[in-house]
């Protein structure tokens, strides 16, 4: 796979779109200093993934967007593309573009074959393809003296990168983070799991007070139930007994109106018989039956009136009963909100408390960590910067307290004066005044009062915020001086140390927020479910009226009362007619005689058939109200899906137990037990659910771990086998690219620790002939250059790259140096692509194809192409 063409457009010095085709084998880019030929080179790292501005010779990534010249306006993007060819088998060629874009306000893109993707994707196909991060196939300008100054461990970086391991090092990374990630999870799994087992006991406990509650209200409910079975059936049976005393009654009553109904027949014969004597008797006779009829009459209204006086009385009672107790409940209820309201209070009190506790908490942590990765210097000056800060706001705080307290004392002198002027003029008013007066100085002493607290609870709440920033300052000080006379890497160690105790109290400080935030929810639920009850009971109590039952029951007295008194007058004039009866028969003898006895059997059967009448209107009224006890008894049970079979049965009872001696033993059980939580049990199944799920999640992260750790152990084993033959095969190619280079001398590499291979670093060694040199900086520029290229081509050989672009890496060679360094690149030229940026002519005459970068003044960089041959042209001719 070689690099086949490279566009750009808006990067760094090429304003205009610009595009070049590459050669697969040597190119070279020339130009003058200045004219961004190196920009080339950047273009290619930039587009390629690179993140570091530094590595691009910038200081922020945006200034690779062209910034614009006196004739140019600047561009509000830079992209950079280039296109790869994948020599196939079958000698056909596939090609593959990356594209990379760059806005002024940060926002990147990168494209695929015109489409977008990822930095990842890129990177996971240069890594597929051999190219990985570029650190050994593209050096940049200036790297190339660095290279031997680099340390060892940058060498083994270096090698790793060329060898392939660095993806198996990323693999490695990953897996330690997730076991660290995982480590934290255990750890704070198990810190909620101590947590959980402080709570789950008495949660426990509250839970079997609840489901005891609950069994005993269940079986009092069932008991309750029982006895409504056992009473309906009582009901029925006494409604029986009613049903045939009231036909009793029926026949009484008809047997007795057909008695009356013959002696009245009798009555009528004698009466004709009789003649108008009879008349006057029959008359005078069926008005003393009349009045008696009326008589019996008011007295059954009377009777009926008290029957259902005692019937309105009794629902009276039964709703009064049913009205206190809503109204109990209902008080209660608002006792229970106002209680709960209190609490909710506390609670957000609590609440707010704990976020400014977990906020000052937070802003500690951000000023450590801001602290432990500034320098020591840097520190020390945030230090003085925030002494200087509590300092001034000392001295200002200082002068609002003498303020507060001059204040302070003015208020309570201007008490004192009132007074004693108030008591001096009080003595020269009338009462009228005084009166007067008094309210003036009441109002006056109020609010010199209500100044007095304010200043005094300013002067308390100063003198607090004084304290605090005497202890603020001597923290800070105290820190300084641990600074000033301790080693900045322990006092780095400290602060470390204190973050990790912050963010510890940190999440402490967040658990018992969310403790206590959902305590809060709970209660603000119970309230809200008090509160719709409460309007049930309020809409029930007002629709409650007994006051129409109060009128209805007077109503009914006044019937009751004016109908008694009625039978009285009648009672009264059914006397007197009886008289004059009497005193008919004594005129009248023998018939008189036997129509009395026949008036005497109509009034005894009257009589009966009154009593009659009056029982059977009793005993109705008797029979409406069981029998509307009964029909809403049996809705009542008809409803329940229990029987009283299966009550007897679930219940244990026998045909000797009483029901409602079992009935008060099992309400003076839950008056023992008290009032319970029954949110107790559904959280108890919550915790111990959550505590099992928390069990399963430790073993399964443990479980992880393990695997993990497995997995890391065969990544350590690939990696230390990857670079001890990458090792190997770079240092016998770079012994003999040393010799090539540095005839008669001898170079070599060797590791810094073979017990460890995985951290230990690579030593370079170089002897040029007839020199004993222990250190390589002692080499001169050219010779550490020469060195360095002898590592790279080492690397290049043992691990080939599809590319290879250097910059001016020849910069300090000598002809006869450069010209060894030069026979060496022809033996790499078929192998790879070459693109060298240079300013040496005998590097620009090895080139297959040159690149010439110039600049016009006010304008772009600008590239002219040409090939070997029109450059031996223009060299022969003598124009550079």
């Amino acid at each position: 796979m070689i690099l086949k063409s490279l566009s750009f457009t808006g990067f760094k010095s090429f304003a205009e779109k610009t595009s070049i085709e590459l050669s697969e084998n040597l190119n070279v880019i020339v130009g003058p200093n200045g004219s961004g030929k190196s920009n080339i080179v950047d273009a290619i790292a930039w587009v390629l993934g690179t993140q570091s501005p530094g590595s691009l010779r910038t200081n922020k990534m945006e200034d690779v967007i062209f910034a614009g010249t006196e004739k140019l306006a600047e561009k509000g993007f830079s992209q950079v593309s280039i296109i790869f060819e994948n020599i196939l088998n079958d000698n056909n060629s596939s090609e593959i573009s990356i594209s990379r874009k760059l806005y002024r306000d940060g926002t990147s893109e990168y494209f695929m074959n015109g489409l977008n993707c990822r930095l990842l994707d890129v990177q996971d196909f240069l890594n597929e393809n051999g190219i990985g991060r570029q650190q050994h196939t593209i050096i940049s300008q200036g790297e190339i003296a660095n290279i031997l100054n680099s340390k060892p461990e940058e060498h083994r970086e270096t090698l790793e990168q060329a060898s392939g391991v660095h993806p198996f090092k990323l693999k490695k990374d990953k897996a330690l983070k997730r076991i660290e990630a995982g480590d934290y999870e255990i750890k704070r799994a198990k810190d909620i799991l101590r947590e959980i087992k402080k709570q789950i006991k008495p949660l426990e406990m509250q839970a079997q007070k609840a489901k005891d509650h609950e069994d005993l209200a269940k079986e009092l409910g069932d008991l309750k139930l029982y006895k409504k079975f056992v009473n309906n059936e009582v009901l029925e049976k006494e409604l029986k007994d009613i049903g045939s005393r009231k036909k009793e009654l029926s026949k009484i009553i008809l047997s007795k109106e057909k008695e009356i109904k013959k002696c009245r027949k009798q009555k009528l014969k004698l009466k004709n018989e009789v003649g108008d004597g009879g008349k006057i008797y029959v008359v005078i006779n069926e008005y003393t039956t009349k009045l008696q009829s009326q008589i019996d009459k008011c007295i059954s209204i009377a009777q009926v009136a008290n029957e259902r006086i005692t019937f309105k009385e009794r629902s009276k009672t039964e709703i009064e009963s049913n009205l206190d107790k809503n109204m109990i409940k209902l008080d209660n209820n608002i006792l229970e909100i106002e209680l709960s309201s209190k609490k909710i209070v506390k609670i957000s009190i609590q609440i707010n408390h704990q976020e400014e506790l977990i906020i000052k908490k937070e802003k500690e942590i951000i000023d450590l960590e801001k602290m432990r990765a500034a320098s020591k210097e840097v520190s020390e000056v945030i230090l003085d910067k925030e002494i200087e800060y509590i300092k001034g706001q000392d001295i200002s705080l200082k002068k609002y307290y003498k303020t507060i307290l001059s204040d302070k004392e003015q208020w309570n002198r201007d008490k004192e004066n009132i007074y004693l002027k108030s008591f001096n003029h009080k003595k020269y008013l009338n009462e009228i005044q005084k009166k007067n007066f008094k309210e003036v100085v009441d109002t006056f002493t109020k609010i010199i009062n209500r100044e007095i607290n304010r200043s005094e609870f300013e002067y308390s709440l100063t003198n607090k915020k004084l304290e605090q920033l005497s202890t603020e300052l001597n923290k800070k000080n105290m820190e300084l001086s641990k600074y000033n006379l301790s080693n900045f890497a322990e006092v780095k160690e400290g602060i470390l140390k204190q973050i990790v105790c912050l963010k510890d109290e940190l999440e402490d400080f967040k658990n018992t927020n969310s403790k206590i935030t959902q305590e809060m929810i709970q209660l603000k639920e119970k309230v809200s479910l008090l509160v719709d009850e409460n309007i049930s009971l309020k809409n029930l109590i007002s629709s409650t009226n007994v006051y129409l039952l109060d009128a209805e029951i007077e109503t009914l007295k006044e019937v009751s009362i004016n109908s008694k008194n009625f039978s009285v007058l009648l009672k009264n004039s059914y006397n007197q007619i009886k008289t004059l009866v009497d005193d008919f028969l004594v005129r009248f003898g023998e018939t008189d005689m036997e129509l009395s006895l026949i008036d005497n059997n109509i009034d005894s059967s009257y009589d009966s058939l009154t009593v009659a009448k009056e029982e059977y209107g009793s005993i109705s009224i008797k029979y409406s109200d069981v029998s509307g006890k009964i029909i809403q008894s049996s809705n009542f049970l008809n409803e329940s899906i229990q029987t009283k079979t299966g009550l007897f049965q679930v219940l244990g009872l026998d045909k000797n137990t009483n029901i409602d001696i079992q009935i008060i033993k099992v309400e003076n059980k839950l008056v023992e037990i008290g009032n319970v939580n029954y949110l107790a049990k559904d959280d108890y199944d919550g915790l111990k659910k959550r505590y099992n799920e928390m069990s399963e999640n430790i073993n399964d992260l443990s479980l992880a771990k393990e695997v993990l750790l497995q997995h890391i152990n065969g990544i350590d084993k690939e990696i230390s086998f990857r670079i001890e033959t990458a090792f190997n095969s770079v240092s016998v190619n770079f012994s003999e690219i040393f010799k090539i280079l540095f005839p008669g001398g001898k170079g070599a590499l060797s590791l810094t620790n073979k017990e460890n291979i995985l951290e230990s670093g690579i030593q370079i060694s170089a002897q040029p002939r007839g020199k004993i040199v222990k250190k390589i900086s002692l080499l001169s520029g050219g010779e550490r250059s020469l060195a360095a290229i002898a590592f790279l081509f080492a690397i290049f050989k043992s691990y080939p790259s599809p590319f290879y672009i250097l910059d001016e890496v020849e910069a300090a060679l000598d002809d006869a140096n450069l010209h060894r360094m030069l026979n060496l690149l022809e033996e790499f030229r078929d192998e790879a692509q070459f693109i060298i940026v240079t300013h040496q002519q005998q590097t620009m005459q090895v080139g297959d194809v040159l690149y010439g970068v110039t600049m016009e003044p006010g304008a772009g960089s600008r590239i002219f192409v040409k090939s070997k041959e029109q450059f031996e042209e223009i060299v022969s001719k003598g124009v550079k």
